[in-house]
This record gives C-alpha cells, sequence and structure tokens, in this order.
C-alpha cells in the first residue's frame, strides 16, 4: 500500500490524507498509518500549512521508486 501511495503523489494525483481515503479506499486511521510510516521512513514530507499543505516525494522517495522499477523492468 504504501507503495500504491507513493507511486499516486508522484504521478500529482495525491496531495492530502482525504485523496489517499478516496482513491484507497481507506479509512481515515489507515491512511493516516500510512502516510505517518512513509513520512517516518523519509520517502514523502508534507509541505505548507495543515490546511493548504501537501504531500510530496523526497530525494529519497524518488530514488526509492526509481530502484522499485528498475526491478520491475528486470523481471
Amino acid at each position: 500500500m504504501d507503495l500504491r501511495i507513493s507511486e499516486l503523489i508522484k504521478n500529482g494525483e495525491i496531495v492530502r490524507r482525504p485523496d489517499v481515503e478516496r482513491l484507497l479506499q481507506l479509512s481515515y486511521a489507515s491512511a493516516q498509518r500510512h502516510l505517518a510510516n512513509l513520512v517516518e521512513r523519509e520517502l514523502i514530507l508534507f509541505e505548507g500549512a495543515p490546511k493548504t499543505g501537501k504531500y510530496v516525494l523526497t530525494r529519497k522517495g524518488e530514488k526509492f521508486l526509481a530502484s522499485l522499477k528498475k526491478k520491475r523492468d528486470h523481471r
């Protein structure tokens, strides 16, 4: 699930927790837990004010997604 969220953030489809809930059909608690996990792993971060801010990929997150893409391409 964390990978899917990261990919959606990269594609600009998710920028806030309610987007995660709606697009992935998750509860508030599940969406919050997955986002917190990604933040803790430093793959995403929240930029801006609580009401208007958004989640973005970090460089570490971009590298992580790129490495997974390479692994998929080699299969």
